[in-house]
């Protein structure tokens, strides 16, 4: 089994786009921000595969996504930037 992989792919609307391989069933997604603090997502990976990744209730920033089993980290994306929602929304 190759190591895993998860690779940022882009950003649509309210959402992250990863692509993932050779993940363990059960693997977590957690942003982690500039400061290193982490909020984990609702996403689990298993084996290859595409995800969408919700940013809702994420602060406006400088993020990666880590992919996480058993408290160590299988892999990252690139850093990506979050921006806040126009005032009034």
């Amino acid at each position: 089994m190759s190591d895993p992989r998860i690779n940022f792919t882009g950003q649509s609307g309210q959402d992250i786009d990863v692509s993932y391989s050779d993940m363990p069933a059960g693997a977590g997604l957690t942003y982690v921000d500039e400061f290193g603090n982490q909020t984990p997502s609702s996403i689990t990976l298993d084996g290859s595969g595409e995800a969408a990744v919700p940013t809702a209730g994420l602060s406006p920033g400088q993020y990666y996504l880590s992919a996480r089993s058993g408290g160590q980290e299988l892999a990252r994306t690139v850093d990506f930037y979050v921006a806040g929602e126009p005032d009034g929304m």
